[in-house]
């Protein structure tokens, strides 16, 4: 309500400014009403207000608000303009009621919401004196109202997302029924404005089947005399001669003493009952099918555990020629002892939704006692409104000759690989414990004939000696090593190991092997404060395994690169190699013991042994090893080990 000329304000108002009416009799009755009343200036300042009022703006006195009210339009209302938008109602009406605006609490600056009732008056000549009204605070009111709108928002939005129709209706104690609410879905399901439903209760029975009213209308009636959650399949019949099948979900209430209410939705199941009635046409061919292949089938009743089966299987089992009503448990009690509780799990895991199809293998007693191995299949094909299995179909076939001859097959397996493993290693380690002991004892022998002082040649042999020696010891730990690691026998002190402090004892013992060689190795890339989780003894050893292949299988001129970086939760470490590589058929077989990739015959030294006691130290550390390699370019080894937490 500001005006366009904003006059200062005053500690008091002149008396001139106040009308001769500001002083008549009314006001005890202003002062008396029970809510707040105001008389305004077209300037916009405050000239009366009573004691209602003031308390509602925070004030004690009426002389407190008229000295912090400027503007009303500025210190009074929200949102600007406001005041302007009701004194143009007041100029072309005179007079408005239930104007509801949002004001400013005078003393906490709060947001509160009034209704005003206000008129104009005027002079002689028509100019406008002042305003009247009063105020009534009606927050709660107002927050009630945008609470309800926003929850009956909320609600179609729910609803909107809800497939099919959902609807609340209210019965009378006279049988009447009136719908209350029902969702937008309706308009799919049925093709049917909301509105149609809510002004006609009987618009949605008249569209029931005929065949489906009666039985509907006894459901329904029992549904209000027990009160027992409802889920009812019916058909409906569309105003454009289209057919549907709906499933009805219903709750009831009965709170209100005048008349139940019932809530619920139904949901549109054509496509499913479309689906049921292929299914049992396609079990009654797949089964006539499965007969003649020579499969029996069967065929439960889950809700009464009744398991019907064909004519092959009750000539195989203990059981009578007419099966159609034998009991499941009869069933498994022909099942062996020791398989019925794989079968069950299994069985129930199908039950739950857990696996797409139910298989089994389990053991049956014949009707001539004898135990054969049947393959058990099955599926569930039908279900009830909430997922509940109903009913299940499937084959028994005889699998005995097939498990016999995959045992042969399996323990056949078995013994050839332990004879191959085993002559292997024989071999081997006669073969390369035999080449050192020979150099050791021929050594030995010239060093016992000759008869001269002990020289330079005699220190050379016994150089010699010491070589062998050592390969022999390094062959015979690494067999060990690998023999304990196969058989989890590893000893490991697993603690933070300085990473640095392992790559360089491992590296002391290589370095005069790598100058041999002529390999060199590049500047590591290490942080000096990384740490990995590993047995410090056998880090090195895995370390020193990867370093010396490295410097074994490289090229004169050669290099040497290892980094090592955190990678997550593991420390990832890399021993990279300018080398010959290996060929793509041979990664494979990389980690196998005794298996050299195609390099037994070359001139290289080695066991075979190496990689796969570096891949079983490694695993035994909670790490992983790989390898990448390419002919005429180099490999790459790639161990990772966790970081300490």
């Amino acid at each position: 309500m500001a005006s366009t000329e904003r006059i200062p304000m005053t500690s008091t108002l002149p008396v001139e400014s106040v009308p001769p009416a500001a002083t008549d009799d009314w006001s005890m009755l202003f002062e008396g009403l029970p809510v707040g009343a105001y008389r305004s200036l077209p300037d916009g300042r405050f000239a009366r207000v009573n004691t209602a009022l003031a308390l509602m703006l925070g004030y004690a006195t009426e002389a407190q608000v008229l000295a912090d009210t400027d503007d009303i339009a500025d210190d009074w209302y929200m949102r600007p303009g406001r005041r302007a938008e009701i004194l143009a109602v007041l100029d072309r009406e005179g007079s408005a009621r239930g104007l509801v605006s949002e004001i400013y609490h005078q003393k906490t600056r709060q947001r509160m919401w009034v209704s005003e009732n206000a008129y104009v008056i005027r002079d002689a000549e028509g100019r406008v004196v002042y305003y009247e009204g009063t105020v009534e605070e009606i927050t709660e009111r107002v927050n009630t109202q945008q609470a309800l709108e926003q929850r009956a928002a909320l609600l179609r939005e729910v609803t909107a997302g809800v497939p099919g129709m959902v609807y609340r209706v209210r019965v009378t104690a006279e049988g009447q029924l009136y719908y209350e609410f029902v969702s937008d879905g309706v308009r799919d399901l049925y093709g049917v404005e909301p509105e149609a439903v809510l002004a006609d209760p009987l618009r949605l029975r008249r569209m029931q089947h005929p065949d489906d009213q009666q039985r509907l209308l006894a459901v329904l009636q029992a549904h209000l005399s027990n009160g027992q959650p409802l889920v009812l399949e019916f058909r409906i019949c569309l105003d454009n001669g289209t057919q549907k099948w709906v499933r009805l979900s219903s709750s009831a209430s009965f709170a209100d003493p005048t008349g139940a209410r019932l809530y619920g939705v139904i949901l549109d199941i054509t496509a499913a009952k479309q689906a049921e009635q292929a299914s049992l046409e396609s079990d009654r061919r797949w089964k006539f099918v499965l007969e003649c292949l020579g499969d029996g089938v069967w065929d439960t009743d889950l809700r009464t555990e009744t398991c019907a089966l064909s004519g092959p299987l009750c000539d195989t089992y203990d059981l009578p020629v007419d099966c159609n009503r034998s009991s499941w448990h009869a069933v498994v009690a022909l099942m062996h002892p020791e398989d019925r509780p794989g079968l069950l799990a299994t069985r129930q895991d199908h039950l739950d939704g857990k696996t797409p199809f139910y298989t089994h293998e389990q053991r049956m007693r014949q009707r001539d006692g004898n135990w054969v191995w049947v393959l058990s299949r099955g599926v569930v094909v039908q279900r009830d409104g909430d997922g509940q299995p109903l009913r299940m179909v499937g084959t028994h076939t005889d699998i005995t000759q097939r498990r016999e001859a995959r045992a042969l097959r399996q323990q056949r397996d078995r013994a050839e690989a332990a004879d191959r493993t085993k002559s292997e290693l024989m071999s081997r380690i006669s073969h390369e414990l035999r080449t050192p002991l020979n150099a050791i004892l021929g050594f030995a022998q010239l060093l016992h004939m000759d008869q001269r002082p002990a020289g330079a040649r005699q220190h050379e042999w016994a150089g010699h000696m010491l070589d062998s020696g050592q390969v022999l010891l390094g062959l015979i730990d690494d067999v060990l090593d690998l023999t304990r690691g196969q058989s989890m026998q590893f000893t490991l002190n697993i603690t933070p190991v300085r990473l640095r402090e392992a790559f360089d004892a491992s590296w002391q013992l290589l370095a005069a092997q790598a100058q041999l060689q002529q390999v060199t190795l590049r500047p590591p890339v290490i942080d000096e404060r990384l740490r990995v989780q590993a047995d410090m003894k056998r880090l090195q050893q895995v370390l020193t395994n990867l370093l010396s292949n490295a410097i074994k299988y490289n090229r004169p001129g050669g290099d040497i690169v290892f980094e090592a970086s955190l990678s997550g939760t593991e420390i990832e470490l890399r021993v990279i190699d300018s080398g010959r590589g290996i060929a793509a058929e041979y990664l494979e077989r990389a980690f196998q013991p005794f298996d050299r990739l195609g390099a037994a015959h070359g001139k290289v030294p080695g066991t075979g042994l190496g990689l796969a006691l570096c891949k079983q130290l490694v695993e035994a550390m909670g790490g992983t090893i790989g390898l990448a390699s390419e002919l005429g370019v180099g490999s790459r080894f790639t161990v990772r080990l966790p970081a300490p937490a």
